[in-house]
């Protein structure tokens, strides 16, 4: 049966009724993707949860020293969510480099980056490794950018803008 009811923009041209694969309606229906991912010994996890499919998703690979060493392309969604899981409280290390303004969390054991989060206004905002998650291979290819070529504040209203805002599972003394 059609639904003649619903004609708005995010409707499906064959049914009529919504189109379940669009964005918008998916969000507007509370429709989520959620993704695991962990280092490489499994003390530290992460689950993200995403405003759309993976695969729309192209991670960012960061050409500053420390990220490129470390082959670290990140992934966030400015709408998502971030939450870190660690077994025990010492397998959760935190470092910082070269301008202090992000803290790179690995783990303490087996060394692998899993995230890295940053203060901007009173909250918390991080991106994942997107190396890290169990099924990587459905991310789009990952793109080069730049931050280490922006200053400071400009660098800090870039992440705040694109990284998830809502943290969770990270000590306040990491």
């Amino acid at each position: 049966m059609e639904d003649r009811e619903n004609k708005g923009p995010h409707t499906d041209s064959v049914t009529r009724g919504p189109d379940r694969e669009d964005p918008v309606w998916q969000r507007s229906q509370g429709c989520f993707t959620y993704s695991r991912g962990r280092c490489h010994c499994g003390a530290v996890r992460a689950t993200v949860t995403l405003t759309r499919a993976l695969s729309t998703y192209a991670p960012r690979s960061c050409d500053c020293d420390y990220c490129s060493m470390q082959g670290i392309a990140y992934l966030s969604d400015p709408e998502g969510e971030l939450a870190i899981e660690v077994r025990e409280p010492s397998a959760l290390a935190a470092y910082r480099q070269g301008t202090d303004q992000a803290r790179f969390l690995r783990c303490a054991r087996c060394g692998i980056v899993i995230a890295v989060v940053c203060a901007a206004d009173g909250v918390l905002h991080g991106a994942l490794n997107a190396r890290t998650l169990e099924n990587r291979a459905d991310l789009a290819e990952a793109e080069t950018v730049s931050p280490r070529l922006l200053p400071g504040d400009e660098r800090l209203a870039r992440w705040s803008r694109l990284w998830f805002p809502r943290v969770t599972g990270v000590p306040s003394g990491l």
